[in-house]
């Protein structure tokens, strides 16, 4: 028992010791009590906060190595979480998007990085200045943060509005990489128990974007191919209303991807792969949201034939059987003129709504 109280004695010291010599002998600040974040805050704990998030955002600033800024930005995050109630986990992210902003200033990508990685984590309203600022970082991981902060608090601030937020999100969804791309598509779907309105603005911002980014996929350009399969699994409908803007969006796609997929040569490589999982994935998806029994795009790309064969019938196919079922649901597919930018199908944004709240 001594020995053991010993050994526990002599790592506790040199964790102390570690510490102490990595953060020049200073003890970092506390943040709040229970009994302090129960209702309003007091002053006294706003300052906690502020001091807390000063001091951690200090030792990101000052630390030397990849792994050291890793662990304490960390520290940062898990501030957020130490209390579940409202008006703490308000005052940290306001007090973490002010020292986050001042970390993006730095010269340095990893700090950059791992700032935006915590500041995402902590959606609420009070983060918004901030997301904007990184949403027009020259650092595109720090961009790709952005958009991830901004789907994880879109719920609060489409409350408050969130003109900015959908705005900043076509924006980015219109003009970044396929990587970027996917991260928008994720942000703009509609959260569980999205009231009826929001879901109604969402899914206009992710038309716009979805439209103005078919040249793309028109072009052959792989990583915003790989964007649009990668948001198939989002499409869920809401209601009959939301069933009808996911068969056109899923339209469009389609009329896009079957006439990009002709112009691919005999090749199969990775392009020709891709084409045929956009093609599948999209026709299944359209099956089950119509309840159609037939998937004949499946049956084509399934075979073992040339991929110029394929194309060629998938093409025929979506056009005998596809467009006039669609047809008749009232859908007809957004053609893109080649080599041209696509249409929007309205002004960029969505014009704020005054109307009231619906559900």
């Amino acid at each position: 028992m001594v020995g053991r109280t010993f050994f526990l004695l002599v790592v506790c010291v040199g964790f102390s010791v570690s510490l102490g010599s990595a953060w020049g002998q200073e003890t970092a600040p506390q943040l709040p009590a229970n009994d302090e974040v129960t209702g309003p805050l007091a002053p006294a704990a706003i300052d906690k906060i502020d001091g807390y998030v000063d001091w951690w955002v200090g030792r990101v600033k000052a630390a030397k190595t990849p792994d050291e800024i890793i662990k304490v930005s960390d520290v940062l995050a898990k501030g957020y979480v130490r209390h579940a109630t409202p008006d703490y986990r308000h005052a940290y992210a306001r007090s973490a998007a002010r020292g986050v902003r001042a970390v993006l200033a730095i010269d340095s990508p990893v700090k950059q990085i791992q700032a935006s990685m915590a500041l995402s984590a902590m959606p609420q309203i009070t983060i918004e200045s901030a997301l904007e600022e990184m949403s027009r970082h020259a650092n595109p991981a720090v961009r790709y943060w952005a958009v991830k902060g901004y789907g994880r608090a879109a719920k609060l601030l489409l409350i408050q509005d969130g003109q900015k937020m959908l705005a900043t999100l076509e924006r980015l969804g219109r003009t970044d990489s396929g990587l970027m791309l996917a991260a928008v598509f994720r942000a703009m779907t509609p959260f569980p128990g999205a009231r009826k309105r929001d879901v109604t603005r969402l899914r206009a911002v992710l038309a716009n974007v979805w439209t103005a980014r078919l040249p793309d996929i028109l072009a052959g350009k792989d990583d915003v191919i790989e964007a649009y399969v990668r948001a198939e699994a989002f499409l869920a409908p809401r209601d009959e209303e939301d069933k009808k803007r996911v068969l056109q969006l899923l339209a469009d796609a389609m009329e896009t991807g079957t006439r990009a997929f002709m112009k691919r040569d005999n090749q199969k490589n990775h392009l020709t792969r891709l084409f045929k999982e956009f093609l599948l994935r999209f026709e299944k998806k359209m099956a089950q949201i119509t309840e159609a029994t037939q998937a004949p795009l499946q049956a084509i790309l399934e075979q073992k034939t040339l991929p110029a064969e394929q194309s060629t019938e998938a093409c025929l196919k979506w056009n005998e059987h596809w467009k006039p079922a669609l047809k008749k649901r009232g859908i007809t597919p957004v053609v893109v003129p080649e080599a041209s930018t696509a249409p929007s199908r309205g002004p960029t944004g969505i014009a704020p709504t005054t109307t009231a709240a619906g559900g």
